[in-house]
């Protein structure tokens, strides 16, 4: 009895230890707002998801593209993110001065995926000629005809990552450089694509707003929810944060990252490799609560 006494006793012993180590071990619980800025190269599976449903995909318009100046713009997106991380401190030497303060990171992630383009004709037809009656000037006007089709899809995604980030300087320093790498995987939640058919008349020219009218012969607008999607990525990071003086919880950082997408995009997985810029802040809700037992 007594030695059974004794091991449960060990036993809750070496279990306090472990629990007290792993709480040791736990620096940061994170919570990140930020501002992406990306080029798109998700769209070829979404059009191909809704080619079918929409009549202006499917037009034998938009397949050919026929006429005098056929044009194709693809925005840049400006999409949201909100990332829940826990954060876990790795042993690193005691003397290093640079990568110091290495750490793993487990997060869930909430963003946007934006793909958005244009594609269409422009057609200059010549309208008329002005002469001025006291310069002998000639003004030439003309029509344009733009026939254009927009596409536009975003997608809502919901990603668990696991990460590494380590600090390039001293950690003691309020602007730190740092680098890391991550991997993640998830799946989209909101999946909608809007299409536009824009097709016009519009006179370019000097004192045109007397002469001519603009002229819209069709403006049509489709819109769908298409199927969730999973989505897998990797990607390596660079940033620079700085750390309120005042506000040691708090934290501006700016990043820039590159890495590898693979989404099932229709009825196979598309890879693209991408990149993006973000701006945001940082709030380590870890030390926030440590500071305010203290006070």
């Amino acid at each position: 009895m007594n030695k059974i006494l004794f091991l449960i006793v060990i036993s809750i012993s070496l279990a306090t230890q472990a629990q007290e180590e792993k709480k040791k071990k736990i620096r940061y619980l994170l919570v990140d707002f930020g501002m992406m800025t990306h080029p798109n190269s998700y769209y070829s599976g979404e059009v191909e998801k809704v080619k079918t449903k929409s009549a202006i995909l499917s037009s034998p318009w938009y397949d050919s593209l026929t006429g005098f100046n056929p044009f194709y713009n693809q925005a840049i997106q400006r999409t949201s993110n909100v990332q829940f991380q826990v954060g876990f401190n790795l042993p690193r030497k005691a003397d290093t001065k640079f990568f110091t303060n290495p750490k793993l990171l487990l997060g869930l992630k909430f963003y946007n995926l934006g793909t958005h383009f244009v594609k269409g004709t422009l057609d200059i037809i010549p309208y008329d000629t002005l002469t001025s009656s006291q310069t002998g000037e000639q003004y030439f006007l003309n029509n344009t005809r733009i026939k254009s089709a927009s596409f536009q899809n975003q997608q809502a995604v919901m990603q668990l990552n696991v990460g590494y980030q380590t600090n390039i300087l001293n950690q003691t320093k309020r602007l730190n450089p740092y680098v890391g790498m991550s991997v993640g995987g998830g799946a989209v939640y909101r999946n909608s694509s809007a299409i536009t058919y824009y097709d016009a008349e519009h006179g370019t020219g000097p004192h045109l707003s007397n002469l001519m009218k603009d002229t819209v012969y069709s403006h049509i607008s489709e819109r769908f929810e298409t199927k969730s999607n999973f989505i897998l990525n990797a990607e390596i990071k660079a940033g620079v944060d700085y750390r309120f003086k005042k506000l040691p919880a708090y934290k501006v950082f700016a990043e820039y990252k590159f890495g590898v997408l693979a989404l099932n995009s229709g009825s196979k997985f598309q890879t693209n490799f991408n990149h993006h810029f973000q701006l945001g802040i940082q709030l380590d809700l870890w030390n926030l609560r440590k500071r305010s037992a203290k006070e």
